[in-house]
């Protein structure tokens, strides 16, 4: 039983637009929505190894993997949860809602911690060896940020594994809803529509990842700070387009 009507009309528009210019606009927001959050996903994902792994961090390879596998095990088992959440108490609207605004706290911890290191270019102090990976930086006790106090363990452990959570978490609940959120849009223009909307909406996910893994891996490769402001501003402008788009967009009533 449906419990109270919530379709709303999306994309900054009232009742100027026909149904089926609605519901295009919608499926259009939802797959660049999708395609930007992809591409921020993959930063981090294709290249976490290698920031963790190298200079300045230098974690240990064995951590650095295992670290990876985290994020890739909450990313999917998140998947599970917030479809029963959304389904139960809080719609798919308000759930990719507060998915995207726990990813982009995510995102703020990697953007932070990697600013620190490279503006300040903390990377020379001693030789020092972790688990067998030979790597010439460590970090002194006074030079330390408050956010990477972790004592005698990796550098910024504590503070990058509330990132990888935080992103896990929010790409996850972000992923496993937003397919649904779409076809809910692509639904009402009939079955040809909906053909049409999975089949851009696979495509954004496979253009997502490659435009991360070349065209910011690139940028990672000169500057991981830049790499991340980079996908984190495509995050943010994802989440803008997802929210702008609620004028045209039909959110189905939760069902009790």
């Amino acid at each position: 039983m449906e419990s109270g009507d919530e379709r709303a009309p999306l994309l900054l528009t009232r009742t100027i637009l026909q149904p089926s210019t609605q519901h295009t606009l919608a499926c259009a927001a939802v797959i660049a929505a999708n395609l930007l959050e992809r591409l921020a996903y993959y930063s981090i994902a294709g290249n976490l190894v290698f920031f963790l792994y190298g200079e300045p961090l230098c974690w240990a390879i064995s951590l650095a993997t295992v670290t990876i596998l985290v994020l890739t095990a909450i990313t999917y088992y998140l998947g599970l949860l917030s479809g029963w959440i959304s389904d139960s108490y809080f719609g798919r609207y308000g759930t990719i809602v507060v998915g995207y605004i726990i990813y982009i706290f995510g995102y703020v911890v990697f953007i932070y911690v990697s600013f620190y290191f490279e503006k300040f270019e903390i990377h020379d102090f001693q030789n020092v060896t972790y688990e067998g990976t030979s790597c010439n930086s460590t970090w002194q006790k006074d030079t330390r940020p408050p956010v990477c106090a972790d004592g005698n363990s990796p550098n910024c452990l504590t503070a990058l594994y509330v990132g990888v959570i935080l992103v896990a978490i929010g790409a996850g609940t972000v992923r496993t809803n937003l397919a649904s959120f779409g076809g809910d849009q692509a639904r009402s223009g009939g079955i040809r529509s909906t053909h049409r909307f999975f089949t851009g909406y696979y495509w954004s996910i496979n253009l997502g990842a490659l435009l991360a893994l070349v065209g910011v891996a690139i940028i990672q490769n000169l500057s991981f700070f830049h790499g991340f402001i980079v996908a984190g501003f495509s995050l943010v402008v994802s989440f803008l387009l997802f929210t702008m788009g609620e004028s045209t967009e039909l959110r189905h009533s939760i069902e009790s």
